[in-house]
């Protein structure tokens, strides 16, 4: 998280918790990806840049700490599925503490774009589509207008947020 959080990567690179969901995503995706096609989106630099590490040693830290996390996402879900849980970060308003699963529900969504069509066969099922709608909903660079009315509070998202662990 602190790498993650550092002037060594990009503006745009992924929190801990966009990473969760990203990786999620991966693990859970229609077709296996190569770390070498995901991992440069997890920095969020232009041209698939790579970060400003340290030295190579840093590097290969960084880059094994990311992997052991996928890897702990893909084995959860192979032992033990039902102990899954997104990694969400909690804010508090108006006194009451609320689940923020945007930046998670963002990370799944951006893993799903790397195999988009792949994807579509979940879309059109009639069991999955309803589960993925919280992850659009929240992760979705765009909704449509109509849309919009399901995420305008903080505790309509937390509701949605409730449903990404089951979905």
């Amino acid at each position: 998280d602190k790498f993650l959080m550092s002037d060594a990567v990009g503006d745009d690179g992924m929190t801990m918790d966009a990473l969760h969901g990203y990786l999620t995503a991966i693990a859970l995706g229609p077709e296996v990806i190569a770390m070498t096609e995901w991992l440069p989106l997890v920095w969020g630099l232009p041209d698939d840049g790579e970060p400003k590490f340290k030295n190579p040693k840093e590097m290969q830290r960084i880059t094994n700490l990311i992997a052991r996390f996928m890897n702990e996402i893909q084995i959860t879900f192979e032992v033990a599925p039902q102990e899954f849980e997104p990694l969400f970060c909690v804010m508090e308003e108006n006194g009451k503490e609320l689940i923020d699963g945007e930046t998670w529900a963002w990370g799944f969504w951006e893993g799903m774009q790397l195999r988009e069509e792949a994807w579509e066969a979940a879309w059109e099922s009639p069991t999955i589509a309803p589960l993925l709608e919280p992850i659009y909903l929240l992760g979705a660079e765009e909704i449509e207008e109509e849309e919009t009315k399901l995420v305008d509070t903080p505790e309509k998202c937390h509701q949605l947020a409730l449903k990404l662990e089951a979905s």
